[in-house]
């Protein structure tokens, strides 16, 4: 039987435009284009809240004019979503989330609870898994949510830009065999997408359309606003015998130094990507985005880049609902090559699936979804016990005349039930007694099997060693010497937890330094910080070691890089 697909919702949050993209699908899950909504946004702030307040607007007159139904995807740019790439060991998938999210941490410019951030595994070489990060500031993805939730919808999805690019440049090249460039030029910044069968490397850049307006407000004296309909203007019907000479000149300056920039740019992401992935340099460049519409940047960027540059086909292979306006949807193309890609996620054809909607609205959803069964079961409870207390009443007398019954044969056995409680509390002690000799047993072996583990990670490093570990227990402190003769001996007995309740993580301070042979005399390297944040990761891997906080460093030393961090013990291996 065919699958039957549900119509979906697209919103692309531009910088300068939103544009809302509604999509049904063929029986295989392909995507077809029923109608596109290009709302203008009526800001021109660098404010990202503004920008939020003023993308809400420009929805809230999208589902005014357009009847709203099914899934709502929404796309958030470039320009407020962190990518990077990132490389972790091949582990297991329960260690793997572990060392991701340690890499996170290193790698995010911001603490994790203030951003909400996803992932996603891009290649897979049995040695180590590239990984693609994609993270935005929470109070951004609040405000978007808080619009839309006032204009009535409720996105399923919030997905940055970039991903969605990829999903659809995959469908639209599904047998690329060779290393492939998509320049996606928007308002304020531009992604660079490589590409290559089913790996892939994006990089943002802040240069956009709006430096070429900037550019022209510049040497126009004109205001943005104005510069921009210049723009406009020109790049719809090029210069012409009306258009002034200092408008002109001005133009083909600002075009001439944005196709600099952008290849100067281009040059560099390529340098990144070879590097990265070990990939081979782009054989063919593809231009799309509302800022790609500028009368000859293909061929000044082809001159630039010694590549074949052209036009991308968004809708390439993506067919159009035969009651649509084609040629309205067609003038659209280079503004929804994203929505595509975020409907092609939808229907389960996408490569790339990151998600940064917050955990917390997730988790609502989930028992919303759940409430329906729950509601069902509490109905049939209710029922069960009406039932119960209509019985009950019919047998109450019967049971009050068994339970006097029952007194008169226990009376003679209470006088035994303080003896039975003073025995249960003697055997109660005993069994805590045990329990804690045990524990402490268990500690001890725990102890040399941690050490032992701990000296192996040190002795991979090389030319590292420990000043100082410090035991934080809860209530309690104890320290010990690295380098002391029994380091049992002054340990503090393990707190118990209270029944029912998980163990408290026990917490150990390690100080120590790191010797940089090459650099007796000067600065430590960047090599000695790679091999401590390489030892912290490996610290992650530990069967003893369930997280690592307050890392800190100290390079004020020639030759000598001090660190000092905390490492967080599994509970369910306790020392």
């Amino acid at each position: 039987m065919a699958i039957r697909f549900p119509p979906v919702l697209v919103i692309d949050c531009g910088a300068s435009r939103v544009s809302a993209t509604s999509f049904g699908a063929t029986t295989d899950g392909v995507p077809v284009v029923r109608a596109v909504h290009v709302e203008p946004l009526d800001t021109e702030t660098t404010d990202d809240l503004q920008w939020a307040r003023a993308v809400g607007d420009a929805i809230r007159r999208i589902v005014t004019q357009r009847r709203v139904r099914g899934p709502v995807t929404l796309i958030v740019p470039g320009h407020l979503t962190l990518t990077k790439f990132i490389r972790v060991p091949h582990v297991d998938e329960a260690r793997r989330e572990k060392i991701i999210q340690f890499e996170a941490r290193q790698n995010i410019p911001y603490p994790l609870e203030e951003v909400v951030w996803d992932y996603q595994i891009v290649y897979d070489d049995g040695v180590d898994f590239e990984v693609a990060l994609c993270a935005i500031k929470l109070e951004i993805v609040d405000a978007l949510l808080a619009e839309c939730r006032e204009a009535g919808i409720d996105p399923a999805v919030i997905e940055p830009s970039c991903m969605a690019q990829v999903n659809a440049l995959r469908f639209c090249f599904p047998q690329a065999r060779q290393s492939t460039l998509l320049i996606n030029i928007g308002a304020r910044s531009s992604n660079l997408l490589f590409f290559r069968e089913d790996r892939f490397f994006v990089r943002n850049i802040t240069l956009g359309g709006g430096t070429v307006s900037q550019s022209l407000a510049d040497e126009l004296g004109q205001g943005l606003a104005e510069a921009e309909r210049i723009k406009r203007e020109l790049a719809a019907h090029g210069v012409s015998a009306a258009t002034s000479p200092a408008v002109a000149a001005a133009y083909d300056n600002a075009r001439q130094n944005f196709a600099g920039r952008l290849a100067l740019e281009v040059t560099r992401s390529i340098a990144n990507f070879r590097r990265q992935g070990g990939g081979e340099a782009p054989v063919a460049v593809y231009l799309t985005g509302a800022g790609s519409a500028m009368p000859e940047l293909d061929n000044l960027l082809a001159e630039k880049l010694k590549l074949p540059v052209q036009a991308y086909e968004p809708l390439r292979g993506v067919p159009i609902d035969p009651h649509a306006v084609e040629g309205e949807i067609k003038s659209a193309g280079h503004l929804i090559g994203e929505s595509v890609g975020s409907a092609l996620r939808v229907y389960a054809q996408g490569l790339a699936a990151v998600n940064l909607l917050p955990p917390a609205v997730l988790e609502a959803r989930a028992f919303r979804r759940r409430q329906p069964f729950l509601l069902g079961a509490l109905a049939f409870g209710a029922g069960a016990l009406a039932i119960g207390l209509l019985v009950g009443g019919v047998t109450l007398s019967a049971y009050r005349v068994k339970i006097a019954t029952l007194e008169d044969e226990a009376r003679p056995l209470r006088r035994y039930s303080s003896e039975v409680q003073r025995i249960r509390g003697e055997t109660e002690t005993l069994r805590q007694e045990i329990a804690g000799i045990k524990g402490l047993v268990d500690t001890k072996a725990n102890w040399i099997s941690f050490f032992r583990d701990l000296q192996e990670r040190l002795v991979k490093v090389e030319d590292v060693w420990l000043d100082k570990v410090q035991v934080l227990r809860p209530q309690t402190q104890v320290q010990t010497s690295a380098l002391a003769g029994s380091l049992f001996a002054g340990l503090a007995p393990r707190p118990q937890a209270a029944d029912g309740q998980a163990p408290q993580s026990l917490r150990l301070n390690l100080t120590g330094r790191l010797l940089d042979r090459n650099h007796p005399t000067s600065k430590v390297s960047t090599e000695s910080q790679n091999r401590v944040k390489t030892l912290l990761s490996s610290f992650v891997d530990s069967d003893f070691i369930v997280s690592i906080e307050n890392e800190r460093f100290d390079t004020s030393q020639p030759g000598i890089l001090k660190f000092d961090f905390i490492l967080v013990v599994d509970p369910q291996r306790p020392l």
